[in-house]
């Protein structure tokens, strides 16, 4: 919505906002880097003391990008860990006892590359003096197993730590409750820490209604029951189901909805944009869109029922306020688009009967791109050409095979539209050549507006029919690959019951399914 109506919301808070790496462009000071809060705590023998507490706000230097068009020669922004450096002894001299970082950061131990989109674990490794970090940004939980792979000698799953540093990334979408422990102990009169745990508690699986404060229910209530009513006003209706439950290893209705919306879309914006679109009408024009809802937990997935489509049915299918950008780019950067969103599934050894788990967890769902318009096998025999940060780390590997246009291999100097979001378009998910250069049209609407006036449009029943333009190259002699989904797709399964037979629910609660080739 732009910088003017973000300041004028802040400006109406009764709480501190802090961000210390993004300033006005001319320099000067933004927002308030850190706050020192004073809080009165209970010692062990009874009695009370004061406690300063500092917490400092980062966000990615990304939002650069993301955002240009609403930040471009108003803001600039620094690295998360350089930044964190420079800044945390001015709040220690300042009198905080412990330092809370509060970054909108993920967690990744890829090295570094300067201004890091993921700096967490770097945060927690190269900078002293933080006691704690409360991180969120990549939609996942941590601790958890989601992060197996960071370095074991600077990771602790079991106590939530990085370094040492109590950490806790609290999922999304209201899954998780971050639980940070620190134990206290005053010296010089100052309090430190002497040690600390974290965790993320699952709401849904750990936690219960009566954990939560009366006062905290009472105060939404009423803006709560107004926002269900909105939410369920009627736009249209569907014939079938729309789910997100197995989007990640075929095509789903779900994702389909989503290109059938864009394309739409899009065509109507070029066709009735005069002049200024003109040398864009004859080229191909396809589709960019991944599972928006599916993962993070067993229960956070998109599944409408047939009948009607309320706001509530566009909300749960298109969950992120993008907006819709168009982008002009190569067959060769078609195929890159596609190698990169490949980088979702673990590599699968052929000739086993050992369990594989087809899914790398992590990499975000909202990052696997399916592209509508084109025909492509994705062959997860092959390591992932690129890595988080779209660098090429494996030149030889080829994920995606048999990439086809209109029938034909595609051409890599052949020039084609991508309609997308701002975020995807401008960099977000570090897709290589996507860096906000390549726009070539920006409607300046939301995408959760262009569904729902597809929807309206269709005038009645929504019939969405499933396009099967790519799918998962069988593996030969693997004989347990296995693909992890919502704990509600069991009923959803006999749509794609050729593919897929049931595990069962396993014991955190996730549905396995056996790939069957």
């Amino acid at each position: 919505y732009g910088l003017d109506f973000l300041e004028a919301t802040l400006t109406g808070a009764k709480f501190p906002y802090v961000n210390a790496n993004v300033h006005r462009a001319d320099g000067s000071t933004w927002l308030q880097p850190y706050v020192i809060l004073e809080r009165t705590i209970k010692t062990d023998d009874g009695g009370e003391d004061t406690v300063k507490i500092g917490v400092i706000g980062f966000a990615p230097p990304q939002v650069m990008n993301w955002d240009r068009s609403n930040l471009r020669g108003k803001l600039t922004s620094a690295d998360i860990v350089d930044t964190a450096a420079a800044t945390i002894p001015r709040m220690r001299a300042e009198g905080a006892d412990l330092v809370i970082a509060v970054p909108h950061s993920g967690i990744s131990a890829t090295p570094r590359a300067g201004n890091d989109e993921n700096a967490v674990f770097y945060l927690a490794t190269l900078v002293p003096g933080i006691d704690a970090i409360l991180s969120g940004h990549s939609h996942q939980a941590f601790p958890s197993a989601t992060y197996a792979n960071l370095p074991k000698d600077q990771t602790d799953l079991d106590h939530g730590t990085i370094n040492n540093v109590p950490t806790v990334m609290a999922g999304a979408w209201g899954s998780h409750v971050g639980q940070v422990d620190l134990a206290l102990q005053k010296s010089a009169g100052h309090w430190h820490v002497v040690g600390g745990t974290a965790k993320a508690l699952a709401i849904k699986e750990q936690l219960k209604p009566e954990d939560f404060a009366a006062d905290v229910r009472d105060a939404v209530k009423d803006d709560h029951a107004a926002t269900l009513g909105y939410l369920g006003t009627e736009v249209g209706a569907t014939d079938a189901p729309i789910h997100s439950f197995f989007s990640q290893i075929a095509p789903s209705s779900a994702v389909q909805l989503i290109h059938d919306a864009q394309l739409w879309f899009a065509r109507k914006a070029i066709d009735g944009g005069g002049d200024e679109t003109a040398a864009l009408r004859d080229l191909p024009l396809l589709s960019a869109s991944a599972p928006l809802k599916a993962g993070g937990s067993p229960t956070n997935f998109t599944d409408v029922a047939a009948g009607p489509l309320t706001l509530r049915s566009v909300a749960d299918l298109y969950v992120y306020p993008n907006t819709v950008r168009v982008v002009k780019i190569t067959g060769a950067g078609v195929a890159d688009w596609l190698e990169m969103a490949a980088s979702a599934f673990n590599t699968i050894k052929p000739a086993t009967d050992a369990r594989q788990d087809l899914i790398f967890t992590g990499f975000p769902a909202y990052n696997f791109d399916q592209l509508a318009g084109v025909t492509y096998d994705i062959d997860v025999t092959q390591p992932n050409r690129f890595d988080k940060a779209g660098k090429v780390v494996n030149p030889a590997a080829h994920r995606i095979a048999n990439l086809k246009y209109q029938g034909q291999a595609i051409d890599p100097a052949a020039s084609f539209l991508v309609v997308t979001n701002n975020y995807r378009a401008n960099g977000g998910g570090q897709f290589p050549g996507l860096d906000g250069t390549s726009v070539v049209l920006d409607p300046g609407r939301e995408s959760r507006e262009a569904l729902r006036s597809y929807v309206e449009s269709r005038a009645g029943i929504v019939s969405v029919r499933v396009e099967q333009n790519w799918r998962i190259l069988p593996v030969a002699g693997a004989t347990n690959v296995v693909f992890r989904t919502g704990v509600a797709a069991a009923d959803r399964a006999v749509e794609i019951g050729a593919l897929v037979e049931s595990l069962g629910t396993e014991a955190d609660g996730w549905a396995a399914f056996k790939l069957k080739w």
